[in-house]
Parts: C-alpha cells; sequence; structure tokens
C-alpha cells in the first residue's frame, strides 16, 4: 500500500494482486513474479487454456479463402469445415479439460447473460426445427448453419474457464489487439494502393487479408478491449482506491 494525494486529497491505493501459493509437490511459486508480462514464464500447466485461446484468434479470423477445408458429407448436404472450426474444436475441448480439472462455478458470476443466449439458442432452435423449415429444400444446409452457430456461442463459455487468471486475461488481449494491428495495417495499406489480398481499388472499404466482415469482427473485438482497458485504467483489475 502506497500513500498519494489528488488535488490536496489523499488516498491509499492498495493493489490486490493474486500471488500464486507455492507448488505443492517442488515447493516453487508457480510466477517469478505477480505482475509478470508477456516477456517472462509461464506456467504451462496453469496457463495452458489462455494460451490455446491466444494462439486460437488467428484462426477464428481468417479469409473466405481458406488454406484448406475439409468437406464432410451429411445426408443431402455437405458441412465445409476451415481452420475457423477446427479451432473452436480446440478451444472447446480445452475448456472441457479446465471445467473438469478445475470446477465450472466460475461460470455462475454471469448467470444473467447465460439466460439471453440460451433463450437465444432455443428461439433459433425452434426456427430451424418448425415443420415450415424441416419442409424446405434447405433444411440442411440451416441445420449444418445452426450447429456451427452453437459451437460459436459456446466460446462465450469457454473463455472464462480459460482465462483465470490476469496473466491469461493479458495474454488472450494482447492476441486480439496483435492480430487486429496487422490486419488493419494491410486493409490501411490497401487503402492505399498496395494490390495483394484480394484488394480493392484504391479509396475503397479495403478487406485486409480477412475479408470485410472478419475484418470488422475482429476491429470490433479489439476496439471494446481498447476502451475496457481505458476505463479501468490498469491492464489487472486488482486496484482498490480508498479515501482517508
Amino acid at each position: 500500500m502506497r500513500r498519494a494525494s489528488d488535488g490536496g486529497a489523499s488516498f491509499d491505493i492498495q493493489v490486490m494482486l493474486e500471488r500464486p501459493e507455492a507448488d505443492e509437490t517442488s515447493g516453487t511459486s508457480v510466477y517469478s513474479h505477480p505482475r509478470m508480462g508477456l516477456g517472462g514464464r509461464i506456467a504451462i500447466r496453469d496457463s495452458l487454456g489462455a494460451l490455446v485461446l491466444a494462439l486460437a484468434v488467428p484462426f477464428l479470423f481468417v479469409s473466405e479463402d481458406r488454406f484448406w477445408s475439409y468437406e464432410l458429407e451429411l445426408g443431402t448436404t455437405t458441412l465445409d469445415l476451415g481452420e475457423a472450426d477446427l479451432a473452436v474444436a480446440v478451444i472447446l475441448v480445452t475448456a472441457i479439460v479446465a471445467g473438469a480439472r478445475e470446477g465450472t462455478s466460475r461460470l455462475g458470476a454471469a448467470r444473467i447473460l447465460w439466460f439471453p443466449g440460451i433463450a437465444l439458442l432455443i428461439w433459433l432452435a425452434v426456427a430451424t426445427f418448425r415443420p415450415a423449415s424441416v419442409g424446405d429444400a434447405q433444411f440442411d444446409d440451416h441445420l449444418a448453419s445452426y450447429f456451427k452457430f452453437v459451437g460459436f456461442a459456446l466460446l462465450a463459455l469457454a473463455v472464462p474457464l480459460l482465462v483465470r487468471r490476469a496473466q491469461d486475461l493479458t495474454l488472450v488481449t494482447a492476441s486480439f489487439v496483435l492480430w487486429s494491428l496487422v490486419a488493419s495495417s494491410v486493409a490501411i495499406a490497401q487503402f492505399f494502393g498496395f494490390d495483394h489480398f484480394g484488394a480493392l481499388p484504391p479509396g475503397w472499404r479495403q478487406p485486409s487479408f480477412l475479408g470485410h466482415h472478419h475484418l470488422a469482427t475482429l476491429s470490433g473485438i479489439a476496439t471494446g478491449i481498447a476502451v475496457a482497458g481505458i476505463l479501468c485504467t490498469r491492464a489487472m483489475p486488482c486496484v482498490r482506491r480508498s479515501s482517508t
């Protein structure tokens, strides 16, 4: 704790940092410093989930022209699977393992958000399986789209199971911001005449190497992270100010 002054008024700033306990088997601390940066040592045992999520970010936002795809035959329709689908599957499996190992109590804090999400999925299921939709010639395509939507929606449950420490949050948010920075830089270059990755004429809205919709989604997430960081004023939400 340290005392500071602000316009004549004094207040205490108490930093509540979570210091990991010593490893029960080796007697050594998991982290060498509670405010370890990205360049510090990260314990694979405790941050594997966050590392998987951070590495999956570039694959979740890929161009419509995928590097590879796998066509899965489902009845009369073909389900096209690509890098994003594989990334979602890896994240969900890792989240299930993390939940089984460390518990799922963290999901309870945001239960008010889960109810509207579940209601939306139920509504979409009703719209997908209603008689008029089942008899539609494109029912198989709609069904595949619904299950893909459910898979991406489950990412909302996976994040709190994988991101459990301030260091994990820093790792994941940095991945979003850095990937957005790269994609936005390419789009800006295309705007001024960089004729690669399917660029449109200079001065037009550019797709970068992600495509218009994926670039917009990634930029929106990165902007949200930036706004949250500004509002919190610190990277770790563990600073408590108490007036005296």
